[in-house]
């Protein structure tokens, strides 16, 4: 198998000589057209075909025929051939008419067919969608109001990153007109499913009331849709590059249902661009890939879609201010975001936001963040300064520990240049110059931080210009000694206990994170 490359595939692109594909057979005209064309494609390629019918239970003896049929014919063609079963009371949660069992039967045949591609290591999935189902999804989806990504959903080859494998559609070009005369011209029998003509199925009524008077008011219609849905498909194929490459630059943190985004960088974007990386985050809060607004695979349990369009322009309304209180928007399908001047949080409407973006600065190690309330911890006193040594003082939180070292000016040398000091990882004093005992502390946002040049700036205006939230500046922990911080680790050094030529010992403390630790005890 072949893996995704850039730009629309074609479906025989992104399969070698060694693929096996698991063909979805209905038995109505276009799967027993897909299984015919496979087979001779098969037998030129190389493939292996595996044939499955997915049995619904819903139409009594007609959906038996139906499956002893798909049977008879794969056995007639060489073809293994599973028959699945889907029972009424596994689908459940839904009511019995109208397009939401339709939605969860389309949902659970994937499913199975899913599972038999991943039990039989396949490389596809291919379906029987045709241009006049293409056409039909693409006014389904702009009567959703989708963009280009629901208008061009239906694609000839689209890699499911979940599974790692392709969902090929081999048929988008041909009309339904044209495979049953094919069908016909070989003498060829398929099936008809009874519900497909059904009018309380909103596709089934497009299909025969809307779409016939479209044909009556432009000739070729269906033709014209499915060109457009394919433009569609191939615009968004590109755009969905370019929000991948803008979300991956965007993301500060990931945890499970959240993710925490960078204002400054989101701002940069133009808002149309901004919206849709938003979109693509907030589709992805439960962890999995799935992004796209495929209405045959999209609205499977456990796929977030993305929140409405005005939802996501409020959003980013608020997002291109640079000041204001932080805002919350949704919850919309159990999913929620806090907008502040510094980032943008997708989150669980469960969870507490407060406690899920204290989580994400932990994860990204940018700071020790003390528990709440937070409380004092002592680091170094004046007599184990006073002599060379090591000592270690474990953090709370999983933010790691800290590391002090006593050492002897004339054996160490201070290199301002180096990662340690230019991340903050790393602060060295003059033990002369410390004011009794060390400690880690909070800070209060008032008390003054001595900085060059004999300035002095608010501790609280330091955490503002390090874009540490407001709600969480109280939990930042600052090193101390009994005149005030002398460093905020992660974030800047204050200019006082600094070390000179006449300084005989010096007080290094080095914060070593918690991916530290565990690296040093794997």
């Amino acid at each position: 198998m072949k893996g995704p490359q850039q730009g629309v595939e074609t479906w025989k692109s992104v399969l070698t000589p060694e693929s096996l594909v698991v063909a979805g057979i209905s038995g109505g005209p276009d799967s027993v057209y897909l299984l015919l064309n496979l087979m001779e494609a098969a037998a030129e390629q190389g493939w292996q075909v595996h044939a499955v019918h997915v049995h619904h239970h819903q139409r009594g003896a007609e959906a038996d025929a139906d499956a002893e049929f798909v049977r008879l014919l794969a056995g007639e063609l060489g073809v293994p051939c599973a028959v699945l079963d889907i029972h009424p009371d596994q689908i459940s949660g839904v009511e019995s008419e109208g397009d939401s069992l339709e939605g969860r039967l389309r949902e659970a045949r994937l499913s199975l067919l899913r599972a038999q591609a991943a039990a039989l290591g396949a490389d596809a999935i291919a379906l029987g969608h045709h241009a006049g189902d293409l056409a039909e999804s693409f006014l389904l989806m702009a009567l959703r109001g989708s963009g280009p990504t629901g208008l061009g959903s239906l694609r000839e080859a689209r890699f499911l990153e979940d599974d790692g494998i392709w969902l090929i559609r081999p048929l988008l070009s041909l009309s339904r007109a044209d495979i049953e005369a094919e069908l016909r011209e070989r003498g060829q029998d398929w099936r008809e499913d009874s519900s497909n003509r059904d009018p309380k199925f909103r596709r089934n009524r497009l299909r025969m009331e809307v779409m016939p008077l479209l044909q009556d008011i432009e000739s070729g219609a269906t033709e014209v849709l499915a060109r457009s849905a394919c433009l569609c498909a191939e615009e968004s194929e590109l755009l969905d590059e370019t929000v991948a490459e803008r979300l991956a630059a965007a993301v500060r943190s990931r945890l499970e249902g959240s993710i925490l985004l960078d204002a400054a960088c989101l701002r940069r974007l133009k808002p149309a661009m901004a919206s849709l990386v938003i979109r693509r985050a907030w589709a992805r809060l439960d962890g999995r890939n799935s992004d796209k607004e495929d209405i045959f695979s999209t609205n499977r349990p456990g796929i977030v879609l993305p929140p409405p369009h005005a939802l996501t322009k409020d959003l980013v309304r608020r997002l291109r201010l640079s000041e204001g209180e932080a805002a919350h928007f949704g919850p919309v399908r159990g999913f929620a975001a806090m907008v502040s001047n510094h980032e943008v949080l997708l989150y669980r409407e469960s969870d507490p936001p407060a406690e899920l973006l204290a989580a994400h600065y932990r994860e990204m190690q940018r700071m020790i963040l003390l528990p709440d309330p937070p409380p004092p911890i002592a680091v170094l006193n004046s007599s184990q300064r006073a002599t060379v040594g090591h000592y270690e003082v474990p953090l709370p939180a999983e933010a790691g520990r800290l590391e002090i070292d006593i050492l002897p000016a004339l054996e160490f040398t201070v290199d301002w240049s180096a990662p340690e000091f230019t991340e903050q990882r790393t602060a060295v004093f003059d033990t002369r110059s410390l004011k009794k005992d060390l400690i880690l502390r909070s800070i209060d946002p008032k008390e003054p931080l001595s900085i060059s040049g004999g300035q002095k700036k608010d501790a609280g205006d330091v955490l503002q210009e390090g874009r540490i939230p407001a709600d969480m500046r109280r939990r930042v922990a600052g090193l101390a000694d009994d005149r005030g911080v002398l460093w905020i680790p992660g974030v800047r050094r204050a200019a006082a206990s600094v070390v000179t030529d006449r300084t005989e010992l010096i007080v290094r403390v080095r914060w070593i994170s918690k991916e530290e630790v565990s690296e040093e005890n794997p």
